[in-house]
C-alpha cells in the first residue's frame, strides 16, 4: 500500500489527536485500551532498536521497582480485607 507523504503526515497527526482525546476527555474503554496497546508497541519498538540493551533492562527494573513502592501503602488494606473473610 503507498502513502504519500501528506497522506502520511495527516494519519500520524489524526492518530496522535484522537489518542489524545481518548486519554483526556470521553472516549469508550476499547478505544483507550487499544490506543495505549499501540504506543506502549511503539515504545517499546524504539527502545529495542535505538537504545542499548542495558538501558531496556534498567528501564523494566525501574518499572518493576516503581510498581512495587507505589503499592506498599495499600498493603495494610488488603491484609484487614482479607482477614474479615479468612475462614475460621
Amino acid at each position: 500500500m503507498a502513502f504519500d507523504f501528506l497522506s502520511l503526515a495527516i494519519f500520524i497527526w489524526n492518530f496522535g489527536c484522537m489518542g489524545m482525546l481518548a486519554m483526556h476527555w470521553k472516549a469508550p474503554l476499547r478505544v483507550l485500551q487499544g490506543y495505549h496497546i499501540i504506543i506502549s508497541a511503539l515504545l517499546a519498538l524504539v527502545f529495542i532498536k535505538y537504545l542499548p540493551p542495558w538501558t531496556l533492562w534498567t528501564v523494566l527494573g525501574v518499572i518493576a521497582l516503581w510498581g512495587m513502592v507505589k503499592n506498599i501503602p495499600y498493603i495494610h488494606v488488603y491484609k484487614s480485607i482479607s482477614s474479615k473473610f479468612a475462614q475460621p
